[in-house]
């Protein structure tokens, strides 16, 4: 095999990566809400809402933030994630008697399923444990 060859082999490859990648779909990020009535769309959607309760000034809420966008990508488009700032929205907050931050609260068809309050060691298993169970999939 000629330099040519290997070189245009390897041309070849990259692009099939590049088509592939392209024709992939998008993962969807979290969905960050601007007001109650659209978080009230979302929530009451046929999918499982995980809705993280945050404020950009929390530490803990910092920490998770990470793990929830990785499981939201992870089970999209069965699951999906919405990002409610407790300080642009505290009525929303207070609604869902969110006391301290962060909050994650499961929802399926605008029904709270469990809620999981602040941010310990191992919480991205207790979640994936969670949403597999919710979805059917442990």
């Amino acid at each position: 095999m000629s330099k040519d060859e290997i070189e245009r082999m390897i041309l070849s490859k990259k692009m099939i990566d590049l088509y592939k990648k392209a024709l992939r779909p998008p993962v969807e990020s979290p969905v960050r809400v601007r007001s109650e009535a659209e978080f009230l769309e979302v929530i009451k959607g046929d999918r499982l809402v995980l809705a993280d309760f945050y404020a950009d000034w929390c530490a803990p809420c910092r920490l998770i933030a990470p793990i929830v966008e990785r499981l939201g990508q992870k089970y999209y488009p069965k699951l999906i994630v919405v990002k409610v700032n407790v300080g642009e929205l505290p009525e929303l907050a207070s609604r869902y008697e969110v006391l301290s931050i962060p909050t994650l609260i499961f929802f399926w068809r605008g029904r709270e399923l469990d809620r999981v309050v602040g941010y310990y060691p191992r919480i991205a298993r207790a979640l994936e444990q969670k949403i597999k169970a919710y979805l059917g999939e442990s």
